[in-house]
């Protein structure tokens, strides 16, 4: 993993609602937006973003179905 990787990483994390979403995930594998948006109160866009924050940073892996 080099400087950039790290970097996206700590970008990544800094966030507080996207550690939240780390969490949720790793209690809910294979869960859908739908059940990761059910915990927060703002849109599914911001979500979405924040998700793919943290999966350009390799912390998750998404697929559509």
């Amino acid at each position: 993993m080099g400087p950039d990787d790290m970097d996206a990483v700590f970008q990544a994390l800094a966030h507080r609602d996207r550690r939240r979403m780390l969490d949720i995930i790793k209690q809910q594998p294979g869960c859908s937006i739908h059940d990761v948006c059910a915990h927060f109160r703002v849109s599914r866009i911001a979500v979405m973003k924040n998700l793919r924050v943290l999966e350009r940073a390799k912390l998750i892996h998404s697929e559509k179905k």
